[in-house]
């Protein structure tokens, strides 16, 4: 059963100004929508809006193939009578906005589906539009068959998606996989070189990320890139989502977070080994330090310097380093003391305070190399 209301919506679908050709070889050209619709390819999608995914088959029997290879029914068919190779029209009902920086997660999904698609199809994966066989030009036998438009989850219903709904996965390089591809690696750039345009202006800026985007559009994807109109759209999203939201108090906050964090995960990396070197000189008292080298698997000058940095002295006047002299805790169990203030703390240090015989207590980080010898503490 046809239903030619199908060709009616692919009109009222159309840009307003789409690209259109009746010879590939010559290129394309925009015209008025009413005028394009008597090409015999056009443009049936926006550079910014995914209304149809369309299918390239290059086999003959192409109208009919998708029967016999279990594939969605499509909503239109514009067959080429000399060869019956044909494209292949899915409709969505509700179009994808093609801005991976607003909408990442359906972009992702629909690049999914779209490939799935492709391969349930065996359809050319070198097929990149923009341009598609105009069903409403009398050069190609069409066909209309799904009367309903779809939507994401009806089509990948069958279609094999696991594969690619790992965020750090790339998509393969087709339709909507190459727009997020590109996205991710512009955006990367733009986030590191916004700083050198802030005294330029934004024109300046969009106008670098543009140029970093042709480019990246041509090393990455060569012959099969996206069309300039489509790239364009990238670049202009991550040139203008970046200006606004990178001024130099953002970018200075996210630096200062990125550095808390960093110091904290060093932090927690110290205390760790510490403690697992206190650990093991409590069950192994009076080594010395190249025996605790060799038998914990640590470099000798690693293990000296963890060693220097974590024995503190308690006095009446305050904290004093004592190097580590080859000698091991007096009681077994370096164990963090509960509720103690730590001294590398009052210091301005790092470390939590652990009680030994003897009035040893560990201070990770606590007292600087500097500080040390300002304080009179003995050479290392």
């Amino acid at each position: 059963m046809t239903h030619p209301e199908q060709l009616d919506l692919f009109a009222q679908r159309l840009p307003a100004r789409p690209y259109c050709s009746d010879d590939l070889r010559f290129g394309m050209k925009v015209r008025a929508a009413k005028e394009a619709i008597r090409a015999r390819y056009v443009q049936p999608n926006y550079p910014w809006l995914l209304v149809w995914l369309v299918l390239d088959a290059d086999y003959p029997g192409a109208a009919y193939g998708w029967k016999y290879l279990d594939a969605p029914v499509p909503n239109i068919v514009a067959e080429n009578p000399e060869n019956q190779h044909a494209h292949l029209f899915y409709g969505l009902q509700i179009p994808v906005h093609v801005d991976p920086e607003r909408n990442h997660k359906s972009i992702r999904y629909a690049a999914a589906v779209q490939y799935a698609l492709l391969k349930k199809l065996q359809a050319d994966p070198g097929y990149n539009g923009p341009l598609a066989k105009n069903p409403l030009s009398p050069a190609w036998t069409v066909y209309t068959f799904e009367e309903f438009l779809y939507d994401l989850d009806t089509l990948a219903q069958g279609l094999t998606l696991e594969p690619w709904q790992d965020a750090r996965r790339r998509l393969p390089d087709y339709g909507l996989g190459r727009n997020v591809t590109l996205f991710n690696q512009v955006r990367r750039y733009a986030y590191r070189s916004i700083q050198q345009f802030w005294s330029k202006g934004y024109e300046a800026f969009a106008d670098d990320v543009l140029a970093h985007t042709a480019c990246t559009n041509s090393a990455e994807f060569g012959t099969r890139g996206l069309h300039y109109s489509e790239f364009k759209h990238v670049a202009k999203s991550v040139a203008k989502w970046t200006w606004n939201k990178f001024s130099p108090e953002e970018f200075s906050r996210i630096q200062a977070e990125r550095k808390r964090k960093d110091t904290a995960r060093r932090r927690a990396e110290a205390d760790r080994r510490a403690q697992g070197l206190l650990d093991f000189m409590a069950e192994n008292p009076g080594l010395s330090i190249r025996e605790i080298s060799r038998a914990t698997g640590t470099p000798f000058e690693s293990t000296r310097r963890l060693l220097n940095s974590i024995y503190v002295t308690y006095t009446p006047k305050g904290v004093t380093h004592e190097p580590y002299q080859d000698k091991a805790p007096s009681k077994a169990g370096g164990q963090l003391a509960s509720g103690a203030k730590t001294p590398g703390r009052e210091r301005g240090g790092n470390g939590g305070s652990r009680a030994f015989g003897g009035g040893r207590a560990l201070a990770i980080g606590g007292v600087s190399r500097k500080r040390r010898e300002g304080e009179g503490a003995s050479a290392l």
